[in-house]
């Protein structure tokens, strides 16, 4: 009958003797009764001893007087590589001398022959069992060395505590990132490790949890030996042991980075709409402490601007009226009243604020940033620990003598101006983190932008406002002047019609009464005198068209100026038709102006065209449109004797000819066009050589 013994693998047993039939009896007794035995016969010392070292069995059933080696020496070999090898001896050696010598040797049974099965089998049970035990245990403490190294060498954090939080372990990996070695927490309540009271409400629902079988997962912030906070996503399983009592074991990752760079990233959205959402810098200002008080939770805001050489308080929550009074200057002044400079001429600021906006700082110490900023979370134990020197400059420890402990000074710097300087104050120590000072110290870095943005708007407002009224006050100068130069004009040509018609009058009568008595030469004055009166008065005509053109309100509409140009040069041709001249018009080139006043410009640059062209054989005048620069431009073009360059600019200035006397005209008419063309927001101007013809180009 098998008997269980708990042992899953065979076991190998050693049976020596040099009876052949008690090998066999022994051996096959045992086969027989488990056959998960396996038993190896060898029958002197030395074969067995050969037979052991190549097995290894737990357990030897041997004979004393054995051959080549006997069993008293074989055993005490064995007992020397093994010395929990379990060996019983079957013989029929009674003497008490080899007893003793046997029980010396690690004998751990004695049995005298004639051989009693149900005896060896007794104590085969017996020591299996033990064996079996023992391969038990040894993989238990395998399987616990295994899970031992498991928490030690776990790249996370590793916390296992009792039923009621008390800690029991941790793994070096937790000493790493808190400071805390296992003999700082073991026998302490977990809650030691929690920072915050939302960190704690979040601990006791995590407890809650556990403590009803489930697994909790979640982030908790936790507080280091150094009282510096960190972020850990952890969780908690309850293990339950056989006795019935519960642990807890919790595996943390440091998340502190992630959120840091999340609270950064969502502070800085949130700050930048607070900013973008201000239509002017108070209100900003203002936007922006409530900002800042929030999400530092600290009790009391300021904010210092440059006003000149110093950096009053411009705005603050939080600070009394009489701290604000108080510290409200941070220049010093002598008994004249007038500021008191430092060797290059700088103002010297006292007070650690002053310290800051003048860049008064080591980067070696503590308390000071890279950026030049100044934090402490407990101004009690900075004072007590910090010598005079080490204060660089005067303070006045006004913000400690009001009970804040956490104070963070940062300036609002763009380039190298410095713009003021943000001020956070608390009365609890432990306000501040490293961390949340370089988030402070971005946002501040916005704030300064905002800042220096909203005041050059402001500067620039003001600048516009200021040239808004200088060109009113020009533009009202102009209109004046040109309205006096409108009235000169007409006056000047209404008032010169009235003698020159007398002038006309009188040339009639002179024609009319003494024309028979006068010479040929006199009529040859007469008439010279008449066409300069007729001259003088079409430039009478010219000039009252420009002033008109200069003051005729724009009516402007969509006008087809293909159309146009074709009625007039339908109109040029009546005038003489015997001439050989090809009108080009392209089609449909429309344009948003005012129809009179473009009609007008169209009659001058085609008569212009018409008059510059009637010395040639055959003539060509062209209208259309082009695109020049993105921009839509309409010409008048023609194969007339054209000009010189050099003269171009003279061109559209009242009364300035190119050509002489060889063509009519007063120089009124692309003087005209010059100031329709402007009153449209338009330019003109010409392309041309000599005897090459030219083209007259314009944009409305």
């Amino acid at each position: 009958m098998r008997q269980d013994h708990g042992i899953s693998a065979r076991i190998p047993i050693l049976c020596v003797d040099r009876d052949r039939d008690s090998r066999s009896m022994i051996s096959t007794s045992l086969s027989a009764r488990d056959p998960g035995l396996v038993v190896h016969c060898a029958e002197n010392g030395a074969e067995g001893l050969r037979l052991y070292k190549e097995h290894r069995p737990p357990i030897i059933i041997t004979e004393i007087a054995l051959p080549a080696m006997d069993g008293l020496t074989m055993a005490a070999e064995i007992s020397s590589l093994d010395p929990e090898a379990i060996i019983i001896a079957v013989t029929e050696v009674s003497e008490s001398s080899i007893l003793l010598k046997a029980i010396d040797i690690g004998f751990d049974k004695y049995i005298l022959k004639p051989l009693n099965l149900t005896t060896l089998f007794k104590y085969t049970d017996l020591y299996l069992g033990k064996i079996s035990l023992r391969q038990q245990t040894c993989a238990q403490n395998r399987r616990l060395r295994e899970l031992s190294m498991a928490v030690e060498q776990n790249p996370a954090a590793v916390v296992i505590t009792d039923a009621e939080g008390i800690i029991e372990h941790v793994n070096a990996r937790f000493t790493d990132l808190s400071g805390y070695t296992p003999g700082d927490v073991i026998g302490h309540n977990v809650r030691m490790l929690m920072a915050g009271s939302e960190t704690m409400d979040a601990f006791e629902d995590s407890w809650r949890t556990i403590s009803s079988g489930n697994i909790w997962r979640g982030e908790l912030q936790r507080i280091k030996k150094t009282k510096e906070k960190y972020w850990v996503s952890i969780a908690v399983s309850p293990v339950h042991n056989a006795d019935g009592s519960v642990h807890y074991i919790s595996v943390s990752e440091d998340i502190t980075e992630r959120k840091i760079a999340d609270h950064e990233r969502e502070s800085t959205i949130e700050f930048l709409r607070v900013v973008n959402a201000s239509t002017g810098m108070e209100e900003m200002l203002s936007r922006a402490m409530l900002f800042f008080r929030y999400h530092s939770r600290c009790s009391s805001v300021g904010i210092r601007l440059r006003d000149r050489e110093d950096y009053p308080y411009h705005a603050a929550l939080g600070l009394s009226a009489e701290f604000i009074q108080t510290e409200n200057s941070l220049c010093i002044t002598g008994n004249d009243g007038e500021i008191i400079r430092d060797d290059n001429g700088n103002p010297i600021m006292e007070c650690m604020c002053g310290n800051v906006l003048s860049g008064r700082f080591d980067r070696g110490k503590p308390f000071f940033t890279t950026h030049g900023s100044f934090w402490t979370n407990s101004t009690s134990e900075l004072l007590s620990a910090t010598c005079e020197a080490e204060q660089k400059g005067r303070t006045r420890n006004r913000c400690n003598r009001e009970g804040y402990e956490s104070v963070a000074l940062i300036p609002l710097v763009v380039g190298q101006e410095r713009v003021g300087l943000l001020q956070l104050n608390d009365e609890r120590k432990g306000a501040f983190s490293a961390q949340e000072i370089r988030v402070w110290e971005r946002l501040a870095g916005y704030l300064a932008f905002a800042l220096v943005k909203f005041r050059a708007e402001a500067l620039l407002q003001k600048l516009n406002e200021d040239l808004d009224d200088q060109v009113r006050e020009r533009t009202s100068r102009l209109e004046s002047a040109l309205k006096q130069q409108e009235s000169f004009s007409y006056s000047v040509s209404h008032d010169l019609r009235a003698p020159l018609r007398h002038i006309n009058s009188y040339l009639a009568i002179l024609t009319e009464e003494f024309g028979d008595v006068l010479p040929s030469e006199a009529h040859s004055f007469l008439d010279r005198a008449r066409t300069a009166s007729r001259q003088m008065g079409e430039l009478i005509d010219d000039l009252l068209e420009l002033s008109r053109v200069s003051r005729t309100p724009l009516a402007k509409y969509p006008v087809n100026l293909s159309e146009i140009s074709a009625r007039i040069c339908e109109n040029l041709k009546e005038t003489d038709p015997e001439r050989i001249v090809e009108f080009v018009i392209a089609p449909d080139v429309r344009a948003e102006c005012d129809q009179v006043l473009l009609k007008q410009v169209l009659e001058n640059l085609l008569e212009n065209s018409w008059k510059y062209t009637s010395k040639n054989r055959s003539s060509r005048i062209e209208f259309g449109k082009k695109v020049l620069d993105d921009q839509e431009i309409i010409y008048v073009k023609d194969n007339g004797v054209g000009f010189d360059p050099a003269y171009r600019d003279k061109l559209f200035t009242p009364f300035e000819r190119l050509h002489g006397s060889d063509y009519k005209g007063n120089g009124i008419g692309l003087a005209t066009v010059k100031r329709i063309i402007e009153r449209h927001g338009g330019r003109v101007w010409a392309e041309s050589e000599r005897e090459q013809g030219a083209t007259f180009c314009f944009s409305l």
